[in-house]
């Protein structure tokens, strides 16, 4: 006995897999895409925060923080740093009273 060719009606009405709901496709693509931007950006602060923080970006004037030295000419409003230690030159004249102690 022959197998005859499955006629056009059998193929059609196959099952065709499992449905793929598109949505929740796209929202994981866009959930991938936002982790991986935010991975990339967090890697750039944090190489930003070493080459900040790298030996011969900071003044000596400043030796408990990592102040780079001029230019430009800082103000205290312009940088984190409050009450913290002042030795020699302090080019960015942070110890107006020349107590010691910058940003006070």
């Amino acid at each position: 006995m022959k197998k005859q060719p499955p006629s056009i009606e059998n193929i059609t009405s196959r099952p065709r897999g499992p449905r793929v709901n598109y949505a929740n496709v796209k929202m994981f693509v866009l959930f991938t895409v936002i982790l991986v931007v935010l991975a990339l950006v967090l890697t750039a602060c944090k190489k930003k925060d070493i080459a900040a923080t790298a030996p011969g970006k900071c003044d000596r004037s400043y030796p408990t923080v990592c102040i780079p030295p001029p230019p430009p000419d800082l103000d205290c409003n312009q940088v984190k740093f409050r009450r913290f230690k002042v030795v020699g030159a302090d080019p960015h004249h942070f110890d107006r009273d020349r107590d010691g102690v910058g940003c006070e």
